[in-house]
């Protein structure tokens, strides 16, 4: 009995060694044994084909491909670090969570990559496995197709600088824009004249005088310098193209005059895309409430006066000219301002109202129906300024969500959304099915 069982044991260690293949073959020939046996023995672990541009040239990338788990850092301040380059890739699929304060005793890299997890039920770990990284890939592939679709459709796109490093491609950036202006009716107008925000030159426009200066810095076209004051005046004065944009507010890197010598580390704060498109909107927002042929007839007080007028008491010298006013017609308002901020004056209440209208419609309307006063302020926007289109956005889950958690209006309006580090932006601007619109 001893002998038999020192030959099974002989065996045993033979087919788990080097020439275990060619045994098993021996004695299980004419059987599917052999090929089976020899399979499992010759299998070689396989190797992640990394498919997005974002990742397939990154060494650590490369490395968590072929099958090499890599610990994640706490820090993600410095621009050349990995784990930057992980929150610039959820940033790009619409996560909202990319802060020290996101996720509750996680860092926002483990954090947001063990949510990513949870999406596609994968176990948390402190580590970022082949698995994971093959999901992010295949999702952020998908992004990028998108992205150079729409990107290639937007004219201003031929303007855009590169993004720096392990920052969200350029058209990744284009499709963001597009995706707003493109959203909006043709014949809304700003205040600089321009209908939209969508050719080159209504792009440049923009860029010089209006959104509060957050769309970004002219730069010459060799991207050397940025162009002077009286040069971008002369580009507009003669209806030239003659240079580049670079955007200072969305990338981390271009923060704080850095478009030409970008940064190697950020603050402890990652500008979400949701982020941004609402800063967009909302200064999109106080250049259109500027144009009072936008919004009301000629003849009649300037629009931004007759919505003032809504909850604001507006003084015999608005029609003559713009006047920020802040004392508000009523003590108990709370119902009839869309937001904290709103309730600053009457500029902030448009262009608050405005951003809740193209991000919020579903919130403002619900909101609305219980309010007179902000159904004025809905209805106006809906008649005078958006040629009654109105949009199925935000949905009512994150109105009720506030509202479980808070007695008081959200500062802002974006708040609604960002509450919660877990939400993630689909990036559509839905039409209500009844609304007239044209595209």
């Amino acid at each position: 009995m001893k002998k038999i069982i020192i030959i099974f044991a002989i065996v045993a260690i033979l087919v788990l060694g080097i020439g275990g293949s060619y045994l098993m073959s021996y004695f299980f020939s004419g059987t599917n044994y052999a090929s089976i046996f020899s399979s499992i023995i010759n299998t070689k672990p396989s190797i992640l084909v990394l498919k997005s541009s974002f990742f397939k040239n990154d060494p650590i990338a490369v490395s968590i491909a072929k099958g090499n788990d890599y610990l994640l850092s706490d820090s993600f301040e410095h621009i050349n670090s990995f784990e930057f380059k992980l929150l610039s890739a959820f940033k790009q699929l619409g996560f909202v969570g990319l802060g020290y304060s996101a996720y509750d005793g996680q860092s926002p890299v483990s954090g947001a990559v063990n949510y990513f997890r949870k999406i596609h039920s994968i176990r948390a770990s402190n580590y970022l496995d082949k698995k994971t990284l093959e999901f992010l890939d295949k999702e952020l592939a998908q992004r990028e197709i998108n992205d150079k679709k729409v990107a290639t459709t937007y004219p201003p796109f031929s303007k855009f600088m590169d993004s720096p490093i392990n920052e969200p491609p350029k058209e990744h950036l284009a499709m963001l824009l597009a995706g707003l202006f493109g959203s909006l009716p043709k014949n809304i107008t700003s205040f600089e004249g321009c209908h939209n925000v969508w050719t080159v030159e209504e792009f440049r426009d923009s860029l010089s005088y209006g959104l509060g200066g957050n769309l970004g810095r002219f730069i010459s076209e060799d991207s050397t310098r940025y162009l002077t004051p009286q040069e971008y005046n002369d580009l507009i004065s003669n209806n030239q193209t003659d240079f580049k944009y670079c955007n200072d507010l969305y990338y981390s890197a271009n923060q704080l005059d850095n478009c030409l010598t970008p940064a190697l580390h950020v603050n402890t704060q990652i500008m979400s895309d949701f982020d941004y498109i609402y800063t967009v909107t909302h200064e999109f927002g106080h250049s259109v409430a500027f144009n009072s042929d936008n919004l009301t007839d000629v003849s009649k007080p300037s629009g931004i006066c007759l919505f003032g007028g809504i909850s604001f008491v507006m003084d015999s010298s608005c029609p003559a000219g713009h006047v920020s006013i802040s004392d508000k017609k009523r003590v108990d308002n709370n119902g009839e301002f869309i937001s904290e901020y709103a309730k600053t004056n009457q500029d902030e209440d448009f262009a608050e109202s405005f951003s809740a209208y193209v991000l919020a419609g579903d919130v403002f309307r619900e909101r609305a129906k219980s309010n007179s006063y902000l159904k004025q302020k809905y209805d106006f926007l809906k008649n005078n300024v958006f040629d009654k289109r109105e949009f199925d956005t935000g949905g009512l889950e994150r109105y009720e969500l506030w509202n479980s958690k808070h007695n008081s209006l959200p500062n802002v309006v974006r708040d609604y959304f960002t509450q919660e580090s877990s939400w993630v932006w689909d990036y559509k601007y839905n039409i209500l099915k009844q609304s007239k619109w044209f595209f």
